[in-house]
C-alpha cells in the first residue's frame, strides 16, 4: 500500500467517508459535493482509495491545486497497489479504508454519485439520535446518457426525464416493504459506527464476494446479527447518472439470487452470522488487540497477504479489465444461427406454456363480482385480450432475462478455461446451458436434480442421482432462477465443497 496524500485531523472527525475506486471512475464529482456540505470541515474526513496503481491526474490536480483558505478535498489518498491481474475486491478497499479512518462513524458510500449539501449532517444527526445502528441511504438512478460525460446536474435534473425510480418525492424502494432486498439500493451508502465495524470483523474477502456482485450491505446483514438495527434514512439519499459498465458489463461476478444481491450475504444473514468467513489481517489486528489504530507499517504489513493475491488473480483466459486495455477483454464467441433460432422456439413454447395455463386458471376462476362482470361483452373482451398481451409480454421478457443469465454465465466459464462442468436440474434452464455450454466448448459431464425430481425433464444428458455430484472437482451449475438458496444448501449437506458451486449470473 502506499499513502500518496494523507492529513491527519486535528481532532478527531464525527464521519469519515471512504471512496472506492479500481481504475474505473472517470469523474470525481462526488468531491465536488463534499466540499458544499452544510456541516464544517472538521466533522467530516475523505479517504479516496485505489484498489490498484492508478494516479489519476484529475485526483492529483484537484489536492495540489485547492486554495489555501479551502480545505483539502480529500484527507487521505491510498493506493493498495494491487496486481493488475487481480480481480478487483471491494471488500478490501472498505477494510483500508475502516483501518485507515479516524472518524467514530464511517461511511462507505458509491464514488460516482451526487450529494446534497446536507449529505454529512443527515448522516451525524442520525447517529446522534440512536447509536445503535447501521444507516442506509437509496439512490436515485437516471439513465438517460445526457449526463455522459458528466455534467453538473442537480436534483430536479436527475428526477426529471430517464429517472427510473422517483415515486411520490422519494426513492420507489422506500416505499417498498413487499421486497425491500431487491428494490432498495443496498450498495449505495452505508455507514456504522467504525467500532461496530471493528467487531464484526470488517468486510468479509471470502472469493465469492470478488468483483462486481459484493458491497457494504454484506456487513449490514452481519451488524444486525450482531445487534445493531437497520435503518434506512427516509428524507435523505444519494443520486446517479448513467455511465458505461454501471451495471458491471464485463466485470467479474460472484454468485447472487439472480437479481445481482449477492448469495453468501443472504446466507449470513439468514444463518445470523456475525463474524466474516475471511477476515482481513489489519482488522484482526485491531478488534482482537483492541487498538484504534494501526502504524503505517503495521497496516502496510498486515492488510494485504501475498496468498490472497494468487487466489484473487485471474486465469490467463480473463484478464483483468483495464481501462484502455481492450485487447484483455475475453473474445465473445458468436452463437451460430441454428442454436439462436433452438433458443428462440424454446423461449416461445415456454412463453406459451405459460400463458395456456394462465388461461386454464382464468376459466376456474369465477367472474361474479369481478370488475368487468357489469360490463358490456366487447369491453370484457378488450380488457381480457390487453391483459393476455400484457401477460404474454412480460413472460418474454423473463424468457429474454433467463437466456441472456444463462449466456453469460457460460461466457464467464468458458473465459475461466473450463472445459466440463456439471448441471444440478434438469429443466428449461438447464437445457438452455446445455446448448450453450455446446456451443461454447465445455462438455455437461453430469446432469442431477433435487430430491430426483424429473417430471419436466428438458435435457438431453440422461440424470444422474444427485449424490454423484459429491466427487470430482468440476464446477456444479445451479439450473435454476428461484429458490437458489435451498439448492445450495442441499449439494453442500450432500458433500459438494462450496466453491465448486455456481449459480446463473
Amino acid at each position: 500500500m502506499k499513502l500518496l496524500h494523507r492529513r491527519i485531523p486535528a481532532a478527531r472527525p464525527e464521519l469519515s467517508i471512504i471512496l472506492a475506486d479500481w481504475s474505473c471512475r472517470e469523474s470525481f464529482h462526488i468531491l465536488d459535493c463534499l466540499a458544499r456540505q452544510t456541516a464544517s470541515r472538521d466533522q467530516y474526513e475523505v479517504l479516496w482509495i485505489e484498489y490498484y496503481d492508478r494516479q489519476s491526474e484529475d485526483l492529483r490536480r484537484r489536492i495540489l491545486s485547492h486554495s489555501p483558505d479551502q480545505s483539502d478535498p480529500v484527507d487521505t489518498w491510498a493506493l493498495l497497489e494491487m496486481p493488475h491481474d487481480c480481480v478487483h475486491h471491494k471488500h478490501l478497499i472498505y477494510n483500508a479504508g475502516i483501518a485507515l479512518a479516524s472518524g467514530r462513524i464511517v461511511c462507505i458510500c458509491d464514488s460516482d454519485a451526487v450529494a446534497d449539501e446536507r449529505f454529512v449532517e443527515k448522516i451525524i444527526d442520525s447517529f446522534k439520535a440512536d447509536e445503535s445502528i447501521v444507516l442506509h441511504l437509496d439512490e436515485i438512478r437516471n439513465i438517460s446518457r445526457r449526463f455522459y460525460p458528466y455534467k453538473v446536474a442537480d436534483a430536479a435534473d436527475i428526477t426529471g426525464q430517464g429517472c427510473i425510480n422517483w415515486v411520490n418525492r422519494r426513492p420507489a424502494g422506500l416505499w417498498d416493504e413487499k421486497d425491500p432486498l431487491h428494490s432498495r439500493n443496498y450498495g449505495a451508502c452505508m455507514a456504522a459506527r467504525r467500532q461496530d465495524l471493528i467487531d464484526v470483523g470488517g468486510a468479509d474477502e471470502q472469493m465469492d464476494y470478488l468483483g462486481h456482485i459484493c458491497g457494504p450491505y454484506e456487513m449490514t446483514f452481519r451488524l444486525v446479527n450482531f445487534g445493531r438495527r437497520e435503518v434506512w434514512h427516509r428524507d435523505e439519499w444519494l443520486y446517479h447518472v448513467w455511465h458505461p459498465g454501471q451495471d458491471g458489463q464485463s466485470n467479474y461476478m460472484g454468485p447472487h439470487d439472480g437479481r445481482h444481491m449477492s448469495s453468501p450475504a443472504l446466507a449470513a444473514r439468514a444463518s445470523r452470522r456475525v463474524m466474516p468467513l475471511k477476515e482481513n489481517p489489519a482488522i484482526r489486528l485491531m478488534r482482537t488487540s483492541r487498538r484504534d489504530q494501526l502504524n503505517d507499517a503495521e497496516l502496510q504489513a498486515s492488510l494485504v497477504d501475498s496468498l490472497r493475491q494468487r487466489q484473487w488473480a485471474s486465469p490467463p483466459q480473463q484478464q483483468r479489465l483495464v481501462m484502455g486495455a481492450e485487447d484483455a477483454v475475453p473474445q465473445d464467441r458468436p452463437v451460430s444461427r441454428s442454436i439462436k433460432l433452438t433458443l428462440g422456439y424454446l423461449a416461445l413454447r415456454r412463453v406459451m406454456m405459460h400463458a395456456r395455463e394462465k388461461g386454464r386458471r382464468a376459466q376456474r376462476i369465477s367472474t361474479q363480482g369481478s370488475p368487468d362482470s357489469g360490463a358490456m361483452l366487447p369491453v370484457r373482451l378488450w380488457r381480457k385480450a390487453k391483459a393476455f398481451v400484457q401477460f404474454c409480454k412480460h413472460a418474454w421478457q423473463y424468457e429474454r432475462h433467463v437466456m441472456a443469465q444463462c449466456r453469460r454465465t457460460v461466457k464467464t466459464l468458458a473465459g475461466m478455461g473450463y472445459k466440463s462442468i456439471c448441471l444440478y436440474g434438469v429443466g428449461h434452464e438447464a437445457r438452455v446451458l446445455e446448448l450453450l455450454a455446446r456451443e461454447a466448448g465445455i462438455e455437461i459431464s453430469a446432469v442431477a436434480s433435487w430430491d430426483g425430481y424429473i417430471e419436466d425433464r428438458a435435457t438431453r444428458t440422461p440424470p444422474r442421482p444427485e449424490e454423484s455430484l459429491a466427487g470430482g472437482n468440476e464446477i456444479v451449475l445451479v439450473a435454476d432462477m428461484v429458490n437458489i438458496d435451498p439448492k445450495i444448501a442441499r449439494l453442500v449437506k450432500l458433500g459438494v465443497a462450496r466453491e465448486r458451486i455456481w449459480v446463473l449470473h
